[in-house]
Parts: structure tokens; sequence; C-alpha cells
């Protein structure tokens, strides 16, 4: 019924349609919490993994250039889960490895598809180990996203391999990316609010504490930037 109407009314997005129907963002939501509802009736029927997959594909057929991008790689998620879950384990392992190509960046990729070997195989050393080399190869991408996530998943997988030690040495790691990624939060902070200053005009001594602030608030000079200690 929604691509129905999505047809006959020529609607390119899921926000148009939201839009124009409803001014909420049902669509939205809903597109999305159905796909999870396909794969969470997987577990118990796999044949709900193919609808997934026909289902994410048709999405991603007329929706992907227009979608949110956090959407657009949920889904794909789904679509290599779903392969893998199905046993076609070379077809996931080739759409992650397509994707990741286009976006090294995208750490949820890299969980995404560790995770396929991590929770839906016999989960035996070799899967295991595999599933770690993922993990490992996502994060050596520079500017890699979610990388905190990364490290965790791979704390778990430590864990789950009886490297104790690993993992402990990786959650000093991870302290340590924190930390940093902190201080890179807080000179940004700095950095722009210099900007901001830079970006007032020099105020000029011949301006008239009752003509209007060059600094464009409104307020006269003398309420403004000419108060005392401004």
């Amino acid at each position: 019924m929604f691509l129905n109407l999505a047809d006959a009314a020529e609607i390119k997005s899921i926000v148009e349609f939201d839009d124009r129907f409803a001014p909420t963002q049902f669509v939205f939501n809903w597109v999305q919490d159905y796909e999870q509802a396909l794969g969470n009736a997987g577990a118990k029927d796999n044949s709900f993994h193919q609808e997934r997959i026909e289902y994410c594909e048709e999405f991603l057929r007329r929706f992907e250039d227009s979608s949110d991008i956090l959407m657009v790689q949920n889904m794909k998620r789904a679509i290599g889960e779903s392969y893998f879950i199905l046993g076609q384990r070379d077809k996931a392992a080739s759409l992650f490895e397509k994707w990741l190509a286009e976006d090294p960046t995208w750490g949820w990729g890299w969980i995404g598809w560790a995770d396929c070997w991590m929770f839906h195989s016999s989960k035996d050393r070799d899967d295991l180990e595999k599933a770690a080399a993922i993990l490992q190869r996502g994060l050596l991408v520079e500017d890699v996203a979610d990388k905190e996530y990364i490290y965790e998943r791979l704390v778990d997988l430590y864990l789950d391999m009886g490297l104790p030690e690993q993992a402990d040495l990786l959650k000093e790691i991870m302290h340590s990316h924190s930390k940093i990624m902190e201080m890179k939060k807080r000179h940004e902070e700095i950095m722009a609010g210099i900007a901001r200053k830079q970006k007032v005009p020099r105020v000029s001594a011949k301006i008239g504490r009752n003509e209007p602030c060059p600094c464009g608030s409104g307020k006269k000079y003398k309420k403004c930037c000419g108060m005392k200690g401004c």
C-alpha cells in the first residue's frame, strides 16, 4: 500500500512521504521497525530472512539515494546478516567487502560483519578468530567511526577466546582513546570559540555610547561591547 501510494504520488523519499501524508515520522520509523521484526521472526523461521533480504534490497533500490545514511547502513547490515544466516557466507562477505571498500570508516559495518561470525556461527575458535580479524581490520582504518564500539566487541571476543591479557590490554587502549577523543573535542570547542570572537568587528574608540553597537546585536554600544569589562 505504501509503495503504491508513493508511486501514484511520484514520491521519491521516505521523508517526503511523511511530510505529504502526515506531519509525523510514521513511515520513517515503520520501515526500520519492519526490518527488525523480520530479523526477529527469522530466529524461529529462516524463511523470514529471505523476505528480509528482498525487503531491504527493494528499499535500497528505491530510496538509498534519498534516505538517512544510518537507515541505509542498517538496511545493508540486515542484508549481509541474513545472507550469512541462510548459509550464503561468501555472498555476505562479498557484500560487506564491497560496502566497506566504498566507506571504510563505517564502524558498524565492521561490527556487523564480525557479529555474523560471533553470533550466527558455531562459535568455535576458528569462527571467533575470523570475527576478531574483521574487527582488527576496522581498527586500522584512520578515522573509523564508532571506534569505541569496535574496541568493546573485540574485548568481548578476546574474553570468549580465553585471552584475558589481550582483553585487559585492549581496555587500556580504549581508555586512552577515550581520553584523546575528549581532548580533541575540547580543543575543537576552544578553537570554535576563538573563531566566533574573531568574527566580532573591532570597536573604534570614536563610537558614541548611545550609538548602535557595531557587532550587530541591536543594542546601544554602552549596553553591549562598550560595557565595562566586555
